[in-house]
């Protein structure tokens, strides 16, 4: 699924990505081709972040929280990024939202113990 979305990116950036995921999704979602998962995106979300493409990077969150509204793992990420990124204010947001998600997860409490020491 990366090196597909990665292609896709290289080629027509975010957008592009996200349409043949969609695309893919629509034509082998339930089978064992693709990784579905809720940590494929966001596994090329980090690895965006890491190469500098943060457009890109939070592309792949947003499509992750459209797909699974729900997800902790989605808030974390997007609040890792938001933090390395010097917004400690929408990082901040990020992890309380996971905490609203999955009230007590100690990761998102331990990171805005966190923040609120910098």
């Amino acid at each position: 699924m990366q090196q597909v979305l990665t292609e896709a990116l290289d080629k027509g950036g975010p957008e592009m990505a996200i349409a043949e995921y969609d695309r893919l999704r629509g034509r082998y979602y339930g089978g064992w081709t693709y990784d579905f998962s809720e940590r494929a995106l966001l596994d090329l979300a980090g690895d965006l972040a890491r190469s500098g493409n943060t457009e890109a990077a939070f592309a792949m969150i947003d499509k992750n929280q459209e797909l699974f509204p729900q997800s902790a793992s989605t808030y974390v990420t997007r609040g890792q990024l938001h933090a390395q990124l010097g917004d400690m204010e929408q990082a901040r947001a990020d992890f309380q939202a996971c905490l609203d998600a999955i009230p007590g997860a100690r990761f998102c409490q331990r990171a805005l113990e966190a923040i609120g020491q910098q």
